[in-house]
């Protein structure tokens, strides 16, 4: 966690500097790991170079992604989540398959499911999930529009600590889920509740982030049981100490340099 005594000792420089923003003090060098990131990863370079212009910079369905900085975070997000669910997933081209969250049709097409289907409550991502070629549903995922066990499977990437009820809305992917759910929500070492934003509804918000210790215990208040867990890393964290730490403090309090992957049965 970033040390606060720290960032306010520092503030009053950084105002008296004209500095505005905590970004410049991480924004050029967080670029670069990025880079190192391409160079280093050949699989990951072709996928910048191929798919992720076609996918990127609209992903999230109500909005266009344009800060440099921002597109390299979610490339390697989505590229990351999507590599793990394929190797984990296998071949699902003859499964039906829930994108409980959806902003658009990537994640189903990446996973390579032909029988997919995406929910999202903004008539923008709903529409954006039908024009990449996939059926659509405007709902809320907190009470899903689908029969018992409707679904082979259940994918919900980054949309969990969205909601107001996390419990019951385990329970309703567990509800329409016949083999397994694949979860991601971000890291962080401690559990954190956020306050609504300025703006709310319209400004989109995390409401509750859970640490791993904490999202087990959730669990176990659902009708479904974790069976795999593993780590995704986002942000290519340095190799230097010093330099991580001074992420620690600037970047990681506004973007999660990883995410924890979950695998839930439901429990019938």
């Amino acid at each position: 966690m970033p040390d606060k005594s720290f960032r306010q000792l520092v503030k009053p420089f950084a105002n008296k500097l004209g500095i505005t923003s905590s970004s410049v003090l991480w924004r050029q060098l967080a670029l670069r790991q990025y880079y190192i990131k391409m160079q280093r990863d050949a699989e990951y370079r072709r996928w910048v170079d191929s798919e992720s212009k076609r996918w990127v910079e609209q992903h999230w369905g109500h909005e266009t992604v344009s800060d440099p900085y921002v597109i390299n975070h979610l490339r390697s997000q989505i590229y990351e989540i999507t590599e793990i669910l394929r190797a984990r997933m296998g071949d699902v081209s003859d499964a039906s398959v829930l994108d409980a969250g959806a902003s658009d049709g990537f994640f189903l097409y990446r996973i390579g499911a032909r029988r997919g289907i995406g929910v999202n409550f903004l008539y923008e991502c709903a529409a954006k999930i039908s024009l990449d070629g996939y059926a659509s549903c405007l709902g809320d995922i907190e009470e899903l529009p689908f029969s018992d066990g409707a679904f082979d499977y259940v994918i919900c990437c980054e949309t969990l600590e969205h909601v107001p009820n996390p419990i019951h809305t385990l329970n309703e992917l567990a509800r329409v889920c016949r083999k397994k759910i694949f979860l991601t929500i971000p890291w962080l070492p401690h559990t954190r509740i956020t306050a609504r934003p300025n703006g709310w509804p319209y400004v989109e918000s995390h409401i509750f982030e859970f640490s791993e210790a904490d999202f087990a215990k959730i669990v176990t208040h659902t009708h479904s049981r974790i069976v795999f867990q593993s780590r995704v890393q986002v942000f290519p964290e340095p190799r230097n100490p010093l330099l991580q730490w001074w992420f620690t403090q600037w970047l990681y309090p506004s973007f999660f340099p990883k995410l924890q992957y979950y695998e839930i049965e439901p429990v019938r």
